[in-house]
């Protein structure tokens, strides 16, 4: 199924670069273009899309009273800001309503994989399952109140405590990881768990896109030297070179992926660094 896309800018000459530019994904995206925040509300409100992408400074309705109002009204829409090193005062003001940030110009590599980037993180943090699992704190608003709650879970004996008792117990006796086991219990991960809390919290995209996918990097659709490839090694080392207790499969990095984004001969570096340290 195609991905909807809403282009926003006022100048007619900006969305027919972003037509040309964008020509290729047509058999991959099904695209919509406005000249305004007004036309643009129109349009969503009579059709369904998955991703805006607009420009900040516009007349009428800008791109951060655009964004604010898809948000209210939309919020399962992912929001990205494609604007001009000029509209910094706009792109504070809506530091809280956009999900990502591209500057023009933009180079149609660059827009594709934000969006595809975009599109996988909030598919994971989408899934009913995980909601579930987490559903006692899936509206905290700030970090001290979560934590607060978060300690009075652990301190419960309620069924969710004896699930998590059940995961350990299960992973000791039977040797299998306890990723591995989380999934049979509880149907997600504690790299799901953490993704979809810090999205709550408001923590930027490619944060919870390195706790999301940190143990299958190769799932994810970015491709570069950034915080998801940094996290995965570190956790692949933290257990090659901790206690025996931690030597499980998580030891194991993934090479293809390094290798991919140009890195994998640092590894060995990596890797003396990190066991001179913990010893």
């Amino acid at each position: 199924m195609k991905r909807k896309i809403l282009f926003v800018d006022d100048e007619p000459m900006v969305l027919q670069g972003l037509k040309r530019m964008l020509r290729s994904m047509r058999n991959e995206w099904d695209m919509a273009f406005a000249e305004s925040g007004e036309e643009a509300m129109g349009i969503l409100e009579g059709h369904p899309f998955e991703v805006l992408v607009t420009d900040m400074r516009m007349p009428g309705m800008n791109g951060a009273e655009l964004l604010k109002k898809v948000q209210k009204r939309f919020p399962d829409m992912i929001r990205i800001v494609l604007s001009g090193h000029s509209d910094q005062e706009l792109i504070l003001k809506s530091v809280r309503t956009a999900h990502q940030y591209l500057s023009k110009p933009c180079n149609a590599d660059t827009l594709k994989n934000t969006v595809s980037r975009a599109c996988a993180l909030r598919e994971l943090l989408k899934d009913e399952t995980l909601k579930q699992v987490v559903s006692n704190i899936d509206t905290l608003p700030s970090l001290p109140k979560l934590y607060q709650e978060i300690m009075a879970e652990l301190q419960s004996e309620d069924a969710f405590m004896d699930r998590v008792g059940e995961i350990i117990k299960r992973s000791e006796e039977s040797g299998v990881p306890l990723r591995e086991v989380e999934h049979e219990v509880l149907g997600t991960g504690h790299g799901a768990v953490g993704a979809y809390l810090m999205g709550l919290w408001g923590f930027a995209d490619n944060v919870v896109e390195a706790i999301a996918f940190h143990h299958k990097p190769e799932t994810c659709p970015a491709r570069r030297m950034g915080a998801l490839a940094a996290v995965h090694v570190a956790n692949a080392l933290e257990h090659a070179f901790g206690p025996e207790g931690m030597k499980t499969d998580e030891a194991q990095v993934d090479r293809e992926f390094l290798d991919q984004i140009g890195v994998a001969q640092k590894l060995e570096r990596w890797a003396r660094v990190c066991e001179t340290a913990i010893q």
